[in-house]
């Protein structure tokens, strides 16, 4: 049976090449080549979220994609991770779920971590589901001075899908934090932390004396996605990152992962907030231990940034802070803002927020048209959505118009949809989400291969109807 449902795998990817979109428009990402055999292994939870499908012989996850590419399936998941004080980055300390490392790419399943693509020309990835996780870095000694998230590029992580989860709270210790009498106190800053149930050394946080150099960043994401497939958060809450809150940076390594993938983000806050987890004030708790030297991005806005050159980024409903800066490559940029700003407690569906003239959340370059046209933005050689080169960059205010944009042929001016790209391909899971839609999202159910759509069904891989939409 095993060897079956490998070789469906095989001709189901044969099958999505030979169905592969017209010329100019950009595919929906890569089935993921995994090694089914490696899911389920002792630490891997049986759980099956309302929004997944099922879980196949092998013990993978399967979550339908809503695009031609069907069900992908997912060899590590972690569900449901605890707030209790201490386990929060120290794998040491989680004897029976051995999870969060502060390096994600030590993720330890019964002794066995992705080491995928580590022969040149392996075409062979792993991939991860993270659902219903609440990660804070006050909460856990081994937090300090460590990203909260970290991505190797040394092994071919090519689906990262964070659902439904909150990430806040890195922080780096200083003299002037460990030893208030040297600089300041601050408000709800950890340095007297307090361990519960053994679980680390009955010690500070931060010691005396502690005066890291380490550049501490929210979420550092190296060579991920790797192969062409996809890195998404959706509906979190990512807040609090220290040096940078997001850093994009380094394309897979030669052999091992390229090419790179794609980004989305869908319904998402990301940037500074007050109080979260156990921190009071974090920016005021920022501020003590030196993250405003040279400015106040850190403590108060948080910098996000991408040198890398993917095909495709989609924002949606994204709000909060921090904003993009896109210095890559990128083939194609789509902003679904619904009402989003950078003002922290602004959420979203109220007016639409410009940054420089550029819809959030992107920096963007010189000055945009504080427009979102529902369509093409324009651009040139001073004003871009990006610092980088970008071929083409989009901005539509919900979900629908971005679903019912047609192609205007050759056509480039401001509102426009070039036949390059129109009209667009949706990227994967975006209806598990309500975000960025008008009404809520659409209703998908998956049955032996066959999306069902109301009146009418439509095969997966059949390429003359559109899978996507109701």
């Amino acid at each position: 049976m095993r060897g079956l449902r490998r070789h469906l795998y095989l001709l189901l990817a044969a099958l999505l090449v030979a169905l592969a979109p017209p010329a100019g428009a950009q595919s929906p990402g890569t089935f993921p080549d995994i090694t089914p055999a490696k899911c389920g292994q002792t630490g891997e939870t049986s759980e099956v979220p309302s929004f997944a499908d099922s879980r196949d012989v092998d013990g993978c996850l399967l979550v339908p994609s809503g695009t031609t590419l069907g069900n992908i399936p997912f060899m590590f998941s972690q569900f449901h991770k605890p707030t209790a004080i201490g386990g929060q980055c120290n794998a040491a300390t989680l004897t029976g779920d051995p999870w969060f490392n502060t390096n994600v790419d030590n993720i330890n399943f019964g002794g066995s971590r992705c080491s995928e693509s580590a022969d040149t020309g392996n075409s062979k990835s792993c991939t991860v589901l993270i659902w219903d996780v609440f990660v804070d870095g006050y909460r856990d000694i081994a937090c300090r001075n460590a990203d909260l998230f970290q991505w190797s590029k040394e092994h071919a992580w090519s689906w990262i899908y964070i659902k439904d989860s909150t990430i806040a709270n890195s922080f780096k210790c200083k003299n002037s934090f460990s030893n208030p009498s040297t600089g300041g106190e601050c408000a709800s800053c950890p340095k007297d932390w307090t361990p519960v149930g053994g679980l680390a050394p009955a010690s500070t946080q931060c010691f005396a004396g502690d005066n890291s150099g380490s550049h501490v960043d929210g979420i550092q994401n190296k060579g991920s996605p790797a192969l062409n497939g996809w890195f998404i958060m959706q509906d979190v809450v990512f807040v609090n990152g220290f040096n940078n809150h997001f850093l994009d940076q380094d394309p897979p390594l030669a052999g091992v992962g390229a090419p790179i993938g794609n980004m989305m983000f869908q319904g998402a806050k990301m940037g500074r907030q007050d109080a979260i987890g156990l921190a009071t004030d974090w920016p005021e708790d920022c501020k003590v231990f030196g993250g405003n030297t040279g400015g106040t991005g850190i403590c108060e806005t948080g910098a996000m940034s991408s040198s890398r050159d993917h095909p495709e980024w989609w924002l949606i409903e994204v709000w909060g802070t921090a904003l993009w800066n896109l210095f890559g490559n990128n083939e194609k940029i789509v902003i679904v803002n619904t009402g989003c700003a950078a003002t922290d407690d602004a959420e979203c569906g109220g007016t639409i927020g410009y940054n420089n003239g550029w819809p959030h959340p992107l920096l963007g370059k010189g000055t945009g048209t504080s427009t979102c046209p529902n369509g093409l933005l324009l651009q040139d050689a001073t004003n871009a959505c990006g610092t980088g080169t970008h071929d083409s960059c989009f901005c539509y205010t919900s979900m629908e118009e971005a679903r019912d944009d047609v192609s205007t042929g050759a056509a480039a001016g401001e509102g426009d949809c070039p036949a390059t790209w129109c009209p667009h391909i949706m990227p994967p899971f975006v209806t598990l989400s309500s975000s960025g839609w008008e009404g809520s999202s659409p209703s998908v159910t998956f049955e032996g291969g066959v999306l069902s759509e109301g009146s009418r069904d439509c095969d997966l891989h059949a390429h003359d109807c559109d899978p996507l939409w109701p």
